[in-house]
């Protein structure tokens, strides 16, 4: 069975199967062998008893199919489970390339989801500093907008200080005025009143 390149296991994956199929096929070979000498032992031993007056068994150990049948068993045997084996493989390197997708998936989604919070955090960071700048400069305007308040007010105090000022200079300076010619007329009459009493 061939791997496509994208998946978990490559075709070296194959290497533990075909390992496990060749010492399988080693141990029926040496099996075989054994069974076979074992056979010829047997036949033998049944022969010489049979020389001794013994019933003649080898007959049974003769190639009667009873090898062929064990033979086919042991093959279908090792081929059961070098098939099982090669299953359990793909089946293994489709569950490992799935877990690989699943993973993939799961970290693009997480990297997809960083990324959109980061993006809302730097939304959230430029409106909260958007809003920032308008508060200071609402602030800004409203101080500039008392402090207007204030120089017309200190300004309007000074100008009426300055009228009230001038006001009372010009009222006192009229007084004094007045008191300067209503003694001076004090004066004068005070002068013309003393000749005549003489």
């Amino acid at each position: 069975m061939s791997y496509h390149p994208n998946q978990a296991f490559p075709s070296s994956s194959r290497a533990p199967v075909q390992i496990a199929e060749l010492a399988l096929r080693g141990a029926n070979q040496l099996f075989d062998m054994q069974l076979s000498t074992l056979r010829t032992v047997w036949q033998t031993q049944a022969r010489a008893a049979a020389a001794f007056g013994f019933p003649d068994c080898s007959p049974l150990f003769e190639g009667n199919g009873f090898d062929d049948r064990i033979r086919e068993m042991r093959a279908k045997g090792a081929e059961q489970f070098v098939n099982t084996t090669q299953r359990a493989t793909e089946t293994v390197a489709e569950i490992q390339r799935q877990v690989g997708e699943l993973v993939q998936t799961q970290a693009a989604t997480a990297a997809q989801t960083w990324q959109q919070g980061l993006e809302q955090l730097g939304a959230q960071a430029d409106e909260s500093l958007q809003q920032w700048r308008s508060t200071a400069q609402q602030q800004t305007e409203q101080l500039g907008n008392v402090t207007r308040a204030i120089g017309e007010r200190a300004q309007e105090s000074l100008r009426e200080g300055s009228e009230r000022l001038r006001a009372q200079t010009q009222e006192a300076g009229q007084r004094g005025r007045e008191i300067i010619t209503q003694s001076g007329d004090q004066v004068v009459k005070t002068a013309e009143e003393k000749p005549a009493k003489r």
